[in-house]
């Protein structure tokens, strides 16, 4: 191996979705702030959409970042 990363497997991050996850409701972890504002932004985005008919009214911010810790 040379030390690339590009022969990391999809393995190498199992588990991190979940950590980045649990820090929106840790206030004290140094990652707290980004993933809130991540997260803020990422509810505006679901409004917008939501207001053009594309995603149904009654999913919320935190189901889709669910999906997408799912996803990951």
């Amino acid at each position: 191996m040379n030390g690339s990363t590009s022969s990391l497997g999809a393995g190498a991050y199992q588990g991190l979705p979940a950590t980045l996850m649990a820090t929106l409701n840790d206030p004290q972890s140094p990652l707290h702030h980004g993933c809130l504002a991540i997260r803020r932004a990422g509810g505006r985005l679901l409004e917008a959409a939501q207001g053009t008919g594309r995603i149904r009214p009654d999913v919320a911010p935190m189901d889709l970042f669910a999906l997408a810790n799912t996803l990951s």
